[in-house]
């Protein structure tokens, strides 16, 4: 008996041992291996450059004034808070009335919100009156 319980707390303190001798590995997402998760590199996020807003709001404008047979304007493209605004203008060729109208562009995703000015890209065109 008091061989066996020799052997057990042997075999206990042995394994104690090498449990504490174990250090934990974090894998990171590109595969490499570090002692401390906060050693691996961070998951870069994509970045809407200001040529990228440009190009999202010229082609959300155009097709906006395409559907209404109206001329597209875009005024300026500025940065707030990791995000693109835009006002810009859509001007009826007809009877030159001028919508004012102001995008957000997501500084990560390049989707668009309207912001001010959205009951012009709500409103279906007017139907013009048929000849009989």
């Amino acid at each position: 008996m008091k061989i066996t319980l020799a052997v057990i707390t042997t075999l206990l303190m042995l394994s104690l041992l090498v449990l504490s001798s174990c250090k934990t590995i974090y894998v990171c997402y590109d595969g490499t291996r570090q002692e401390d998760s906060r050693d691996c590199p961070t998951v870069p996020y994509p970045v809407v450059t200001e040529r990228d807003a440009e190009h999202a709001v010229d082609n959300y404008g155009v097709a906006y004034a395409l559907a209404k047979t109206d001329k597209f304007t875009r005024v300026n493209v500025y940065a707030k808070d990791g995000d693109w605004y835009s006002d810009v203008k859509f001007t009826n060729i007809k009877n030159a009335e001028v919508h004012s109208v102001t995008l957000k562009v997501d500084g990560k995703t390049s989707s668009i919100t309207c912001l001010l000015g959205c009951d012009y890209l709500k409103n279906k065109k007017q139907e013009e009156p048929k000849l009989s």
